[in-house]
Parts: structure tokens; C-alpha cells; sequence
């Protein structure tokens, strides 16, 4: 893929803006491997923009060569308290915003 379409990728709905376009460029440029991660604390039920925004972007960058992990946040959740620090609806949660994740 050209370098101008990847660039595209990067710069599709649902970004923004890109900080330092320029540099991006130069890497793509210079063949260097890029790697991209995004953290979701399990927090309560998975947010519609987490499906459709998040994730199409994460389609666009895996288009654009771009390695990509997620990671689910779960042991910062419960140390932030969240879902009353209750293991087992963290669980539950978990296996439910994974299922959500693989199909979006």
C-alpha cells in the first residue's frame, strides 16, 4: 500500500487531527513498523463509541499495517473501585466486553 493511502487511513473519520502529520509521513515513508495500543477500563456496560468509533479506527490502522493490541483494563478497575470492586461482576463484564470487542 502507498504511503499516501496509508496516510489517508490514519486521517479518516473518526480522527480529528494528527499532531505531528509531517513525522508520520516520514515514517511511513522510511518503512518503519508501527504499533498502536488502546486500554479500556472495565467499568460498567461498553459504551456504543467504544464499538464503532474505537474499533473502526483500530480496522483502519490494521489496514494502514499498523500492529495493534487492546488491552482491558480490568485489575485497574478494581483497584479504582469501579463496579463496587466486585471480582465477580468484573468478570462477567469482561467476558462480555470481550465478546464485544471480537465482533465490532
Amino acid at each position: 500500500m502507498k504511503v499516501q493511502e496509508r496516510l489517508e487511513l490514519f486521517k479518516k473519520w473518526p480522527t480529528e487531527e494528527i499532531l505531528t502529520e509531517e513525522d508520520l509521513k516520514k515514517l511511513l515513508e522510511n518503512g518503519e513498523k508501527l504499533k498502536h495500543y488502546i486500554g479500556f477500563e472495565i467499568s460498567g456496560r461498553i459504551h456504543l463509541g467504544t464499538g464503532i468509533g474505537c474499533m473502526q479506527k483500530l480496522v483502519d490502522l490494521q489496514k494502514a499495517d499498523v500492529e495493534c493490541s487492546v488491552f482491558l483494563a480490568d485489575y485497574h478497575a478494581w483497584i479504582n473501585n469501579k463496579l463496587g470492586g466486585n471480582w465477580k461482576i468484573f468478570k462477567k463484564q469482561l467476558n462480555i466486553t470481550k465478546k464485544v470487542l471480537k465482533h465490532a
